[in-house]
């Protein structure tokens, strides 16, 4: 039977949910909402795919997808405004010559007079 679990087996919806985790990481830093968000898919995915479907899950589903979707555009938009600065920090004229400038001073000391 499907609905009797093995003490030392885990639950299908716990290897769901660890998973899920472990494929969210690089997408959600934060350990808290990323155990969060993989609950909510192993429940939707355990609860809401027998048939019939209770008729809250295709909404809960596409609410789901959504807030994946807006998390990644996020996370792609931090990607790129830190991207965007260092290109701005190593195209700015003043910050290479601070850094040739510095490099040389700990190369090659100055003679003295």
């Amino acid at each position: 039977p499907t609905h009797i679990t093995s003490p030392v087996l885990p639950s299908l919806g716990v290897r769901l949910e660890t998973q899920l985790n472990h494929l969210l990481h690089p997408l959600i830093p934060d350990d808290n909402l990323r155990r969060l968000i993989a609950q909510v898919i192993s429940i939707l995915k355990m609860d809401c795919a027998e048939a019939p479907m209770p008729p809250a899950c295709p909404k809960l589903i596409s609410k789901s997808c959504r807030l994946l979707m807006l998390l990644i555009e996020q996370r792609e938009a931090t990607v790129s405004q830190a991207q965007w600065e260092q290109q701005q920090l190593y195209s700015d004229p003043m910050v290479m010559e601070g850094t040739e400038a510095h490099g040389k001073q700990k190369g090659q000391q100055t003679p003295q007079m």
